[in-house]
């Protein structure tokens, strides 16, 4: 099984910095009628160059927080972020008890490495639609 952490169910994020990140993607989250905030998910490492990352940040706050990091060089390419968002779904789905993703509609973008089709096979995943 791959150490992959989160800020749900490992040790403290406080300290990790991104650099040189890349935009996943990004997603509208659909709050209370008449309000929304966007997010955008990034994938890197850390500025410590100890841990590769996913970031996510809104439109509500100015910093990158690690939601889900692995010993740098641990994993590569796609299947890199796809255990990073894998393992974050998961804790926000055993821990906060989440019946879905954290976003309403992906925001097309061609900067953007995930596609709203790659992102609905990834969830289904960790949220099966057939389920009882």
């Amino acid at each position: 099984m791959t150490p992959v952490q989160t800020y749900l169910t490992g040790p403290s994020e406080a300290g990790l910095v991104p650099c040189r990140t890349r935009r996943l993607f990004r997603a509208w989250i659909d709050r209370a009628p008449g309000g929304s905030e966007q997010i955008e998910m990034r994938v890197g490492p850390t500025k410590c160059d100890r841990f590769d990352a996913l970031w996510l940040s809104s439109d509500l706050w100015p910093d990158r927080s690690a939601v889900a990091w692995i010993p740098r060089g641990t994993l590569s390419g796609d299947e890199l972020w796809q255990s990073l968002i894998e393992a974050y779904w998961i804790a926000e789905r055993d821990v906060n008890v989440w019946d879905g993703p954290n976003f309403s509609e992906v925001i097309g973008d061609k900067r953007s490495v995930l596609s709203s089709k790659t992102l609905d096979r990834l969830s289904a995943k960790v949220w099966p639609r057939d389920r009882a």
